[in-house]
């Protein structure tokens, strides 16, 4: 994305920081350049992001808001369902018409099932839930798969990447239940989080 010019190589710690600051920054502004509203006027799509209070989960509010943000950058109309707002308020607002929220009972306790129905009668709306598997601390995946049929869930996602994903043979109750995981790997929010020279170092690694 970005062209450089040729540099001399670093002979310091000082010079190596302040080149790779440098790249860094240039990679980022190349790629804010080649994203911003990229996607502004060639979708339909409206995602709605289930967000958790931070008291809830300081690491999923920081997560799904970081996902909700990048969204929102590339052109992607966005909204928030926030953990203490009515899930009728958020439905009738924003008009969604793709929600994401986790396969976790913190968070489907915060949505009223019943509005959801209603509201997906008359407005054909996607849902997605986090692949999650019982290994990494959550419940039985059986009886979750058989919860998601009952609230015609339309597919999983994932934070891990699609190679790991289909190594995980306890991945494979997703597929013979006629699910798709598509992978949303973990990264780097570049709007917010970019190198910048000349600030000590203040963590020991």
């Amino acid at each position: 994305w970005v062209k450089r010019s040729p540099k001399t190589y670093a002979t310091s710690t000082a010079d190596v920081e302040e080149t790779v600051s440098q790249v860094g920054l240039e990679l980022r502004e190349s790629a804010l350049q080649f994203f911003r509203n990229r996607y502004a006027g060639k979708t339909n799509l409206r995602i709605l992001v289930h967000i958790p209070d931070p008291g809830i989960s300081p690491a999923g509010s920081f997560l799904f808001e970081n996902l909700r943000a990048s969204l929102d950058f590339i052109g992607i109309p966005t909204a928030r369902l926030d953990w203490n707002s009515g899930t009728h308020h958020a439905l009738e607002t924003f008009h969604p018409n793709v929600i994401l929220t986790s396969d976790n009972h913190t968070y489907l306790n915060r949505i009223d099932w019943g509005q959801l129905k209603i509201y997906r009668r008359k407005q054909p709306t996607l849902l997605g839930l986090t692949a999650s598997l019982a290994e990494y601390g959550n419940s039985p995946l059986a009886a979750r798969l058989a919860v998601a049929r009952q609230r015609d869930v339309d597919f999983f996602y994932s934070f891990r990447s699609p190679i790991y994903i289909a190594e995980r043979t306890e991945y494979r109750p997703f597929m013979d239940s006629g699910y798709q995981i598509l992978s949303v790997e973990f990264g780097a929010n570049v709007i917010d989080y970019y190198p910048v020279h000349g600030i000590r170092r203040d963590i020991p690694y």
